[in-house]
């Protein structure tokens, strides 16, 4: 109901929206397809994508624990990684990942934000990186990384990539508890 509103009173009209629940206390069921919108303005979501409720749970949920891929992308998920997980470990081209408790076992799917893909040497998960592509979109910039030969999509601090470029190298790594395995 707020996309056709310039973006700053469509934020204005949020906080609004969102400050009457609260000092109200009412029970709201707001419609919209705007992922941002729904997190902003509800305690739970309901996804439905093609006629069927695919989760139900708190904003963040969709974000860090997705229950499948078409809920990961709908939220803004980029990176999926084909491999076999033993619920420690994930096996993958990428190589061994080391993955955050409770983790699935099996053959699924890795997935991670790419705002979770951090630059420079880590405890856990550290890799090698050619940069692909940068794209500058103001207070973030995308990057897309080439980690033996999968494409992985990084968003970061536009002060954090400026002293690489195109076709560079750089060694990234992936908080084990940023991981998911679906």
């Amino acid at each position: 109901p707020l996309s056709n509103l310039d973006a700053h009173l469509r934020f204005e009209m949020r906080d609004l929206i969102r400050s009457l629940q609260q000092d109200m206390g009412i029970t709201t069921i707001f419609v919209t397809h705007d992922q941002e919108e729904a997190v902003v303005l509800a305690d739970r979501v309901a996804l439905i994508l093609d006629g069927q409720m695919k989760q139900y749970a708190e904003p963040d949920v969709f974000y860090k624990r997705p229950v499948d891929e078409a809920t990961a992308r709908f939220f803004g998920g980029h990176n999926f990684i084909d491999g076999t997980s033993d619920g420690h470990v994930f096996q993958s081209p990428l190589g061994p990942l080391t993955l955050p408790e409770g983790a699935t076992a099996g053959a699924g799917k890795l997935t991670f934000r790419p705002e979770n893909v951090r630059i420079g040497p880590g405890a856990e998960n550290t890799l090698t990186a050619k940069i692909d592509d940068i794209m500058y979109l103001g207070t973030q910039t995308r990057v897309k990384l080439r980690v033996a030969e999968t494409e992985v999509e990084a968003v970061v601090n536009p002060n954090e990539i400026e002293a690489f470029a195109k076709g560079g190298a750089l060694t990234i790594h992936l908080p084990a508890s940023t991981l998911w395995v679906i």
